[in-house]
C-alpha cells in the first residue's frame, strides 16, 4: 500500500507539487523462502517525500510566415527517502528501470513491489518547445537533465553497482516534426565522469493520410545492445490491415522478432 498527499499550487507560469507518501510492503512467505530468508513475514514501511517545482517562460515568434510560441521550461526535483535495510526482502518481480528522461523524476528506480531505494537527491532539467499556434502541434522539443546525488544509495540488488554520491549521466532527448506526417527524434546519455556515451537513439515515423505508421528505430546502449527496430501498419480497407516487425540485434548478428 502506498498512501499520499499532495498539495499542487500553480500559477500561469509556475508550479510547486510538494508531496508525501508513505509505502509498507509486506508479505507471507511459504516455509522453504522463510527458511532461506529468516522470516516468514518481512515488511518494509518508508516515507516518501519529493518536490517538483518549474517556471514556464514564452514568447511569439515568426517562421515562415507562421506563428509559433516558443517556451523555456527549467524545472527542478527533489527526493527524499530514508534507507530501510532490505536485504530479508524477496525479490519475485523487481528489476532496476532503463535510466531515461522520465527516470529523472521518478520516486524510484526499481520495478515492482521487492525493492524502494533510498535517495537524497536532485533534479536539474530545462527543457525548450516550438508550439504552432494555428493548431497547438508541437513542431520541436529538446530537453537536458541531470541528478545530482547527494549521498550514496545503500539499497540495491545483488550484482547491481551501487550509485554513489556524484552526478548522473547527462540525459538529452530531441524531437523535430518537419511536416505533419515526418517526425524525427533522437536521445542521448554521456557519462560526465568517465566521459563516455551510455546511450544513443535515433528514430523516425512516418503516418500515412488517414490511418497507418512507419516506424524506424536504432538504438545503442553501452556494453549491453545494438539493435535496429522496423514496424509498420498499414490499413488496406475499413476491415483488413497489413502489420509488420523487424526487430534485429547488430551485436549478436540475429533477429529478436519478426512478423
Amino acid at each position: 500500500i502506498k498512501p499520499w498527499i499532495s498539495l499542487p499550487l500553480e500559477g500561469n507560469a509556475w508550479f510547486l507539487r510538494p508531496s508525501l507518501a508513505f509505502r509498507q510492503t509486506s508479505y507471507s512467505l511459504d516455509h522453504a523462502l522463510a527458511q532461506l530468508l529468516g522470516s516468514a513475514s518481512p515488511s518494509r514501511g518508508q516515507s516518501i517525500f519529493s518536490l517538483d517545482a518549474g517556471l514556464f517562460f514564452d514568447r511569439q515568434m515568426q517562421l515562415k510566415g507562421k506563428s509559433y510560441l516558443q517556451t523555456i521550461e527549467p524545472r527542478l526535483y527533489y527526493l527524499n527517502v530514508p534507507y530501510a535495510d532490505q536485504d530479508d526482502l524477496p525479490v519475485f518481480d523487481t528489476q532496476p528501470m532503463t535510466f531515461s528522461w522520465p527516470q529523472l523524476f521518478r520516486d524510484n528506480r526499481y520495478s515492482g513491489g521487492d525493492r524502494q531505494a533510498d535517495a537524497n537527491q536532485l533534479t536539474l532539467a530545462i527543457s525548450t518547445r516550438m508550439i504552432r499556434e494555428s493548431d497547438g502541434r508541437e513542431r520541436f522539443s529538446a530537453s537536458l537533465g541531470q541528478i545530482r546525488y547527494f549521498r550514496d544509495s545503500r539499497v540495491h540488488l545483488p550484482g547491481e553497482p551501487i550509485i554513489v554520491q556524484d552526478r548522473s549521466a547527462w540525459v538529452a532527448d530531441v524531437n523535430y516534426a518537419p511536416t505533419d506526417r515526418w517526425t524525427f527524434g533522437a536521445s542521448y546519455q554521456r557519462d560526465p565522469k568517465f566521459q563516455r556515451t551510455d546511450l544513443a537513439s535515433v528514430r523516425a515515423r512516418y503516418l500515412f493520410p488517414g490511418d497507418g505508421v512507419i516506424n524506424l528505430n536504432y538504438r545503442y546502449r553501452r556494453d549491453l545492445l545494438k539493435q535496429v527496430d522496423f514496424s509498420f501498419l498499414y490499413p488496406i480497407n475499413p476491415t483488413w490491415s497489413m502489420v509488420g516487425r523487424h526487430y534485429y540485434s547488430l551485436r549478436d548478428h540475429k533477429t529478436l522478432e519478426s512478423l
